[in-house]
């Protein structure tokens, strides 16, 4: 009898050793927490990643003018288990995974989109070699207040066949490490929000981020906005005596215009004041923009600040506001354009009238302030 069982047993083995591996894998459920302090995550603030590198967070507070990247190359060993799945880019093909995306039960309103994506999120290629990392993408609604939001996303990989540790499908013979039918649910909790600034007096950087400025009452204020190479504008006004806060964010990228094309064959400028914020001041703000067509090298305005045409993008339009800005030099000799005005808008500075091919340039809207003086002088 003990001959037979031992030759059933053996048989056993051998059909085993025939199908598609002698250790094949279990279905299991599994769920993975983000450790922001151990884990790669990063932010991205709408910059190109290829132009940029990420930035890394390990606290779990973001922007809500950002993204955030979760680049899962890293992860794999911590999600699926050691030596289970040694290629995140299975994770891209529907064919061998399906996800599942939900933005979980607190403030669901600032996640706009969560998806995964193969992109170059960081440029450190000792910690990411590839070109392009296999990365849960959540994408956040802009906000311009000082709310504190709590998020909660879960991201849910489903095997759709059984894999193997290289993320191929298993053919016959081959070990199964991963079972079809597995799930592997990703969450993490996090905080989103504006760190709020109290200043009559800053310098920010064009396109810095997350932040909100809270103006000095009854006080003489500056906020000052530059490039890589200087000053770009300047805001001044006396805060009243219930300031309210502002997102004081300064884009100067076409990348976010949908006007980029009614400008094409000419030099042209954006400078996008995001939010349109409204600033509380005992009267009209005065906002400086210095001439983006000053040739600091040649000391010469490349086009005539009287031939310079100024748009402001009102309600999805382009309205002519030239005569509402002032040309001329402030008293430290710079050439630039002013205007005041309560409302920081989308500003465009051209060389030439726009062109428009499938719509017409809108009438500028009625003047609902006071006019600033025409003049080219010095103020």
């Amino acid at each position: 009898m003990k001959k037979v069982i031992a030759a059933l047993l053996a048989g056993t083995c051998v059909a085993t050793m025939g199908g598609l591996g002698v250790f094949a894998a279990e279905e299991v459920d599994v769920k993975y927490t983000i450790d922001f302090e151990s884990d790669y995550v990063y932010n991205d603030d709408g910059v190109d990643a290829a132009t940029t590198d990420g930035k890394q967070v390990t606290d779990g507070e973001f922007a809500p003018t950002g993204d955030i990247w979760i680049p899962m190359d890293k992860l794999l060993d911590k999600v699926f288990g050691t030596d289970n799945l040694k290629d995140a880019s299975a994770l891209s093909d529907d064919d061998l995974f399906k996800k599942k995306f939900d933005k979980g039960d607190d403030d669901t309103k600032i996640i706009s989109k969560i998806s995964f994506q193969q992109k170059n999120v960081v440029k450190d290629t000792t910690i990411f070699p590839n070109e392009r990392e296999n990365a849960i993408h959540v994408e956040l609604n802009n906000d311009y207040t000082d709310d504190d939001f709590k998020i909660s996303p879960e991201i849910t990989f489903t095997a759709k066949e059984d894999l193997t540790k290289d993320g191929k499908e298993a053919k016959e013979g081959e070990t199964v490490t991963i079972a079809k039918g597995s799930k592997f649910t990703i969450d993490f909790t996090a905080h989103v929000s504006n760190e709020t600034r109290h200043t009559d007096d800053e310098s920010f950087d064009a396109g810095t981020d997350g932040i909100v400025v809270k103006p000095e009452k009854d006080e003489d204020n500056t906020i000052t906005w530059q490039d890589e190479n200087d000053d770009i504008a300047k805001l001044e006004f006396e805060g009243d005596s219930d300031v309210n806060k502002y997102f004081p964010k300064l884009s100067t990228k076409w990348s976010d215009s949908d006007y980029a094309e009614n400008f094409a064959g000419q030099d042209a400028y954006i400078f996008d004041f995001v939010g349109h914020p409204t600033i509380s001041a005992t009267s009209r703000p005065l906002l400086t923009i210095y001439n983006p067509f000053y040739d600091e090298d040649e000391d010469q305005l490349t086009v005539p600040a009287e031939d310079v045409v100024v748009y402001e993008v009102v309600d999805g339009s382009l309205v002519d506001v030239t005569d509402k800005f002032t040309a001329g030099q402030n008293d430290d000799g710079d050439e630039v354009f002013t205007i005041k005005t309560r409302t920081l808008g989308t500003y465009i500075f051209a060389e030439a009238p726009a062109s428009s091919p499938d719509e017409e340039i809108a009438e500028p809207a009625p003047e609902d302030e006071e006019k600033p003086n025409p003049g080219t002088g010095r103020f």
